[in-house]
């Protein structure tokens, strides 16, 4: 699993005057990005900023997920008759239960992607992931493209571990020919 993680640290400076360098610590390297506003005009969120209103807060922000909450909403109320509504909550259930089907499947895919030596998941170690995982197995029945098959050989194609040889022998060791007293 630690293969697939990544830290993030943001590095400031903190002169109000200059604008603010960022630098996002990665795995193997890190991106500088420069941000036009000055110390002074960024604020945590929520607070007000410099000019006096509050900054807004993103739904996905406010419910604690990386998934996209008004995006989900807007892909909802456009599955529904016009008039329906939709809840924010449903939205947010949602959105919560996509990111926890996502980590599951890219954490089981990524096991996969590591016992086969490779460092990029595609679709074959997707398949192996949701058909080797029952719950996953029954909750997505989709044709992954590229995925391939599932390994499978029958029991009546594996060399058996005793070579004939000895098979026979054995066979000849438990039929004993009758003698005279056991045919009378």
């Amino acid at each position: 699993m630690e293969a697939f993680t990544f830290s993030t640290s943001i590095i400031s400076t903190r002169s109000p005057k200059q604008p603010i360098q960022v630098t996002f610590a990665r795995a193997r390297s890190s991106y500088p990005q420069t941000y036009p506003h000055t110390m002074s005009e960024r604020s945590p969120r929520g607070e007000k900023t410099a000019s006096g209103r509050s900054k807004s807060v993103s739904q996905h922000h406010k419910a604690g997920l990386q998934f996209p909450v008004g995006r989900v909403h807007r892909y909802l109320k456009a599955q529904q008759p016009s008039g329906t509504r939709i809840s924010g909550k449903a939205a947010v259930f949602t959105a919560a239960i996509l990111e926890y089907l996502c980590a599951e499947v890219l954490e089981l895919a990524g096991n996969a992607c590591r016992d086969q030596g490779f460092k990029r998941i595609n679709p074959r170690h997707l398949q192996l992931a949701i058909r080797g995982d029952e719950e996953l197995d029954a909750t997505i029945k989709a044709t992954i493209a590229g995925g391939g098959v599932l390994p499978h050989i029958h029991k009546t194609l594996i060399k058996s571990d005793v070579p004939h040889s000895k098979k026979k022998t054995a066979d000849l060791i438990a039929v004993q020919p009758l003698s005279s007293q056991d045919q009378a």
